[in-house]
């Protein structure tokens, strides 16, 4: 809740950026993120999918994505994603994608590297549509935090894997 709190706080000062609608939105957005991405890229989005894909695919360099969505029927992704993943995964060092039941793990969406973090007012997919949208970054022990809590997140995509025989998380890798 603190971090919350200060997030809040960030947009009351105008510390966030505001994406607006249509092109502008999206490349705004890429532009963001284009030069701070180094080594890997973490992903929460519940609700992920192939469009999210094309918006990262302009961003993103020979990086180490996971991605944590939101489970979809009875696999827990869809096949039209599963392909997507299939075919992104070639520019990538390598991609996991866990998922988990958005209901009663997490709503929010958020972009994690190295050493920052960014929550988004809208899913990756949502970036430059209908709505405005906002970016907030976050650094220092908000961006520790959400560190700490998207590796918490991912434990419990790997530790349903196991139990459900990977219907939680199914890892694309190849070497």
């Amino acid at each position: 809740q603190r971090l919350v709190k200060r997030m809040e706080k960030k947009l009351q000062e105008g510390q966030g950026k505001v994406l607006p609608t249509g092109s502008p939105g999206k490349v705004g957005f890429c532009d963001l993120l284009k030069d701070r991405i180094k080594g890997s890229l973490d992903i929460i989005d519940p609700y992920f999918c192939v469009e999210s894909i094309n918006l990262i695919d302009s961003i993103v360099p020979n990086c180490d994505i996971k991605i944590i969505g939101g489970k979809k029927g009875p696999t827990g992704i869809s096949p039209d994603l599963d392909n997507k993943l299939v075919t992104f995964r070639q520019k990538l060092k390598s991609l996991q994608y866990g998922f988990l039941d958005i209901k009663v793990t997490v709503h929010d969406r958020w972009i994690v590297t190295k050493d920052r973090a960014w929550f988004l007012g809208t899913s990756l997919n949502g970036i430059g549509e209908k709505r405005e949208s906002h970016v907030i970054e976050l650094t220092g022990s908000d961006y520790q935090s959400l560190r700490l809590s998207f590796e918490k997140w991912w434990q419990v995509c790997e530790q349903n894997s196991q139990v459900r025989q990977y219907d939680f998380i199914r890892k694309i890798e190849w070497n």
